[in-house]
């Protein structure tokens, strides 16, 4: 009879190190899925029309880096447009993008305009150029061959609604 209760045993060891072994992977799934929920969180865009290329590249850097989805649901202009470089960023189809050429502003083009007075090569072109290509180097590639060979040379906005860059491809639809 004793034998019996050995393979019993036995039996109910085996049984309790399964239970407590599945019961941690099911324990420490849960906390992980948990967490990421947490601590993966969305930045929301509803209104934002641009300003300083350089803050807007370091912005969406610093999203991507932390795994954050970009929600655009709004109006999205002029350096805002960066974050299409992103690796989580969506659109909804009412979300309104809007796109142009960069431009030198402030004390930086005063004082080139001055420099250049008609002299040599035009900085200020060169300089917008140079912004209008880093910019466009964020965006998919049909994207940035439309851009360069229209609004990105023109300093009026042109708006695509959310709807027609989900269509080309150009973002992906927010879920």
């Amino acid at each position: 009879m004793r034998a019996g209760n050995n393979r019993l045993e036995a039996w109910l060891a085996r049984a309790i190190w399964l239970l407590i072994f599945f019961g941690g992977l099911v324990f420490w799934g849960v906390t992980l899925w948990l967490a990421a929920g947490y601590f993966a969180s969305a930045k929301t865009i509803t209104s934002d029309r641009g300003g300083v290329l350089t803050d807007y590249e370091a912005r969406a850097a610093a999203l991507d880096a932390k795994g954050e989805e970009i929600r655009v649901t709004g109006e999205c202009t002029s350096a805002c447009t960066v974050y299409l470089g992103a690796r989580h960023v969506c659109t909804t189809p009412d979300a309104r993008w809007g796109f142009h050429s960069p431009a030198v502003q402030g004390p930086a083009a005063a004082t080139l305009a001055a420099w250049d007075a008609g002299k040599g090569p035009d900085v200020l072109w060169l300089m917008t150029d140079t912004a209008r290509l880093e910019m466009a180097g964020f965006y998919p590639a049909s994207l940035r061959a439309w851009f360069l060979s229209g609004p990105g040379l023109r300093p009026e906005v042109t708006y695509v609604s959310g709807a027609e860059m989900i269509r080309l491809g150009w973002a992906s639809r927010c879920q």
